[in-house]
């Protein structure tokens, strides 16, 4: 279960991860910090924004780091700080990358 609602201000960073970013076929997992990441073949861990390509860190914290000039710094804290309340790791890869739901019957077929 999510904690707390979205800030409305984050939505262009959340577009912009939908977007770029391919949904993971793994979860993320909590770290001794207790916040959300995804840990890769080396053993170092990325937040969703440090998955966006171009980015010059796993977890950027300032906006310089990002690949574009297109969000600003309080769009991007704030997305940070909604991202770190979460713990329900499937709650919040489904939040960000919804996946389409299935018609039965397909269309067509009955």
């Amino acid at each position: 279960m999510l904690k707390g609602k979205f800030p409305k201000t984050a939505e262009i960073v959340l577009k912009t991860i939908r977007k770029e970013v391919a949904r993971s076929k793994t979860l993320p997992i909590l770290t001794e910090f207790e916040n959300l990441r995804w840990k890769n073949s080396r053993g170092y861990e990325s937040c969703s924004l440090g998955m966006l390509p171009g980015t010059r860190s796993r977890s950027p914290t300032d906006i310089s780091e990002l690949p574009k000039q297109t969000f600003t710094a309080q769009q991007v804290i704030r997305f940070y700080v909604w991202f770190d309340r979460q713990n329900d790791a499937k709650a919040v890869v489904d939040f960000i990358w919804p996946q389409k739901k299935k018609k039965f019957p397909p269309k067509g077929k009955k």
